[in-house]
């Protein structure tokens, strides 16, 4: 008697099924080895089944499978499609095969494929159809050269949690985000803040900066995305904004006034004070991007968001070392 195992036949993973549940007139594959150059797969790498772009069926490892030893072998079950969709294979099409290596976050193709029965003869490849019949496959494929893989998260960022008005904190993108192929450059842009009243994230290289507001309270979700070649990966975290529990100042509306807000195009923005020799008026988009970067002479100046995109901005300066920051929105 042979034992298989289907462990998280229909799990999430990298492979994608077309179905919900577990699909219907399953074709059934026993896998006998998949190796990759001759190494065998790992616990967490997946095999799956194409009907040309439609993934069929697929089976996430647990542990490597040894020809040797049928416990090991895998059942990767395939789905027939509904009438009229594409959930799923069309009786009498061909099947392909692809790999994910999880350890190199690499989708393999060009999979060959040798097929026998119960007494070791082997026969063609059959194509797609339901049968009771198991047929067993050994799955082989090269070891893959010059592949471009993908970037991945090797440590995802933590949530924040900081007091208004606290100083800014830096994270190093380059301890968050990898990639094994070390001539790719990975960029990186702040692709989602959920609340830019109470924090704004800005990346310089591959410092991202979170300021905290001045004024407000609250909760934001962040996003950052890494990316090479045309291939992203992400990390989403929280930051929490919260009222200081100690002496807690207050900043005065009169050191920084915005008018108009909302705005079309011109703001005008007035200090309480002439601010000191060097000080800058900066502008951002809800992704941190720097906009405008213009040198405070006079206590009263002018800002120009004309040729920008509807949306909210934030205008920051540093008034005698103190931080201070408005929200715009146009």
């Amino acid at each position: 008697m042979i034992i298989l195992w289907a462990a998280n036949s229909f799990a999430q993973g990298h492979f994608i099924l077309p179905f919900t549940g577990n699909g219907q007139d399953h074709m059934n594959l026993t896998v006998v080895t998949a190796t990759i150059g001759g190494v065998a797969l790992e616990a967490g790498d997946e095999i799956a089944a194409f009907d040309g772009t439609i993934c069929c069926g697929k089976v996430i490892l647990t542990q490597s499978i040894a020809l040797n030893t049928p416990i090991t072998f895998a059942a990767l079950v395939s789905s027939r499609k509904d009438d009229g969709q594409s959930n799923g294979y069309t009786v009498g099409n061909t099947i392909t095969y692809k790999f994910w290596d999880s350890s190199k976050s690499l989708e393999i193709s060009g999979i060959f494929a040798e097929y026998f029965d119960n007494t070791g003869t082997t026969f063609p490849a059959p194509t797609f159809s339901p049968t009771a019949d198991t047929f067993f496959v050994k799955l082989t494929v090269a070891a893959p050269v010059n592949a471009d893989h993908l970037p991945y998260v090797k440590n995802p960022i933590k949530d924040v949690s900081a007091d208004k008005r606290a100083p800014n904190q830096t994270i190093d993108l380059k301890t968050i985000f990898a990639d094994e192929d070390v001539s790719d450059l990975l960029s990186y842009v702040v692709t989602l803040n959920s609340n830019v009243q109470v924090v704004t994230a800005e990346i310089t290289g591959f410092n991202l900066t979170l300021s905290f507001s001045i004024e407000n309270t609250g909760l934001s979700e962040i996003e950052i995305t890494a990316s090479s070649n045309g291939k992203e990966a992400k990390s989403k975290f929280q930051v929490q904004v919260n009222i200081p529990t100690g002496t807690d100042p207050m900043i005065s509306d009169q050191k920084f006034i915005v008018f108009p807000n909302p705005t079309s195009e011109k703001i005008k923005v007035t200090f309480e004070l002439i601010p000191e020799n060097g000080t800058y008026l900066t502008v951002n988009d809800v992704t941190g991007k720097t906009i405008l970067k213009q040198l405070i002479q006079d206590k009263e100046e002018w800002i120009d968001l004309k040729g920008n995109p509807p949306g909210i901005y934030l205008i920051k300066a540093n008034l005698n070392n103190l931080k201070v920051q408005k929200v715009i929105l146009k």
